[in-house]
């Protein structure tokens, strides 16, 4: 996929020097599920810190990266017969967790518009999520629609505004039209959050890596960099284990070998 940080990451300084290089070279794709939501501020901090831990690791091109959904509320709502709506409660989760944000919002180079932050609905933000797939989009799209709900206190439920965005992010105009004239992507939606419950997840963010490591929570870019380079050096490991074994110089692992376990849902 085509990496672009620039629109989010801002690299803070570091003394940990891990090396990776050479290793890195030798590595198969690293897959990593990403399950937000659009107005979640632990998530884009994590997401944030993800990425810083990338670029400072090197590995851009060794990652696949792919942005799932979550709609905060509906699991606290779930079956309970409570009178909000899990907007309501998706709202009152976002402003709990907007600390954490305003906190770490100058070291991660922020200017959050909090008193502008409204209540909106994120289906049709998701569904356009889902939208670009296959497009290899959703990333791009998932970080535009953070910084104009947090930033630039847009409407992310407005669906002119919704187009607006997409668009610049590549999407093509008349597939965006077509999805959000009708209900398309909805059941992908509800099939993302079904997939990350089986999973074990019970909120957002939820990131899994590599198929098999699951980071819960807020998380410190140098909790991004461990365990990146805990899977670097197993899958370093593992590679020249195998190639010992077949006596071979190529690389047994493909990349589709090592994802099996996320290939529920695609």
């Amino acid at each position: 996929m085509t990496w672009s940080f620039n629109e989010q990451v801002q690299p803070a300084a570091t003394s940990v020097d891990l090396r990776l290089g050479a290793t890195a070279l030798r590595q198969p794709m690293i897959r990593i599920d990403i399950w937000a939501d659009v107005i979640c501020p632990h998530c884009w901090i994590s997401e944030i810190r993800l990425y810083q831990a990338i670029r400072k690791l090197g590995i851009e091109s060794l990652v696949d990266i792919r942005a799932r959904c979550w709609r905060m509320g509906l699991a606290e709502i779930g079956g309970q017969g409570r009178g909000e709506s899990h907007v309501e409660i998706a709202f009152a989760m976002m402003h709990r967790r907007l600390e954490t944000l305003m906190a770490e919002s100058k070291d991660l180079g922020l200017r959050v518009e909090a008193a502008r932050l409204g209540q909106v609905a994120t289906l049709d933000a998701h569904r356009l999520l889902r939208l670009g797939v296959h497009q290899e989009r959703t990333v791009s799209l998932l970080a535009r629609l953070h910084r104009a709900y947090f930033l630039e206190g847009l409407d992310i439920a407005d669906r002119p505004t919704l187009k607006r965005l997409a668009v610049r992010q590549g999407y093509a105009p008349r597939e965006v039209d077509r999805m959000l004239q009708n209900e398309a992507g909805a059941a992908e939606v509800a099939a993302d959050e079904a997939y990350a419950r089986r999973l074990g997840a019970t909120d957002v963010p939820f990131i899994v890596l590599d198929g098999y490591h699951v980071l819960r929570g807020v998380q410190t870019k140098m909790q991004c960099v461990t365990a990146l380079a805990r899977i670097l050096t197993g899958n370093a490991r593992a590679v020249a284990r195998s190639r010992r074994a077949l006596g071979s110089t190529e690389r047994p692992l493909s990349g589709g070998e090592r994802y099996q376990p996320m290939r529920e849902s695609v």
